[in-house]
């Protein structure tokens, strides 16, 4: 899996700057490379899980289909933790169910040391997977 530079910068910038709990999408233009992301303005304010605007990136996604962009996985942030909540796979194991999905990324940014931990949820397991190479 690879990664765009600009995307990391763009997640950095939008999840980096702002409280944690703060998210938003990840997705791809050819299925390779993720090379898309969006902010989730829209997110409830919840100090203890991200909470996001459903009907926002509902939205955006059937933005992304018109564009043929793939949703690929949703990324938020946390303060210090550098796990998924059980909320979090919670979370993946719904959206894997409702869009008859084989598995999708859920990685979390790390707030306290900038950086990405990277997720793979299916739907029997989470795994932690190695960061995608940066192009």
């Amino acid at each position: 899996m690879l990664i765009c530079q600009y995307v990391i910068d763009e997640i950095s910038r939008s999840l980096g700057l702002f409280d944690y709990e703060s998210g938003g999408l990840i997705g791809s233009r050819n299925g390779d490379i993720l090379d898309v992301f969006y902010y989730d303005e829209g997110r409830r304010s919840n100090d203890n899980e991200y909470a996001p605007s459903v009907d926002e990136l509902q939205k955006q996604l059937n933005n992304w289909s018109k564009e043929h962009i793939e949703f690929k996985g949703i990324i938020h942030s946390h303060i210090i933790s550098d796990r998924l909540s059980p909320q979090d796979i919670q979370m993946a194991y719904k959206i894997i169910s409702m869009n008859t999905l084989s598995s999708i990324l859920m990685p979390v940014f790390l707030l306290s040391e900038q950086r990405i931990i990277w997720y793979e949820v299916n739907k029997d397991s989470v795994i932690c997977i190695e960061p995608p190479m940066v192009l």
